[in-house]
């Protein structure tokens, strides 16, 4: 395929997964509106949400730690989640299907 055809899927794509995402944080606002809100299901979310924030740094932070024993390319780079979220590093720069395209990543 050419350049051109690989940047309009890219962008279809795209597309389709803001739309879904759109879906999903709709649908959670309305399961929050008819949801009982207790204190002992805000004190659990609070420590999934503790617990899980740090497993993603144990994570992340173990994986680049090794990547730099083994390589100089993974400094000044930045692990982006889901969401934008950067984890560690300065903006990075990702190279799409295109050959010849490069961007920078909007973290």
């Amino acid at each position: 395929m050419s350049d051109e055809t690989w940047a309009h899927m890219d962008t279809f794509w795209e597309l389709i997964d803001e739309i879904f995402n759109v879906i999903l944080f709709m649908l959670i606002g309305l399961e929050l509106l008819v949801m009982p809100i207790r204190r002992e299901w805000l004190l659990a979310g609070g420590i999934a949400i503790a617990i899980v924030l740090l497993a993603r740094l144990v994570s992340v932070a173990g994986i680049i730690g090794a990547l730099r024993t083994v390589t100089s390319q993974s400094r000044g780079t930045s692990v982006c989640s889901r969401g934008g979220v950067c984890a560690a590093g300065s903006r990075s720069r990702w190279r799409s299907r295109s050959r010849r395209t490069t961007r920078a990543a909007s973290c």
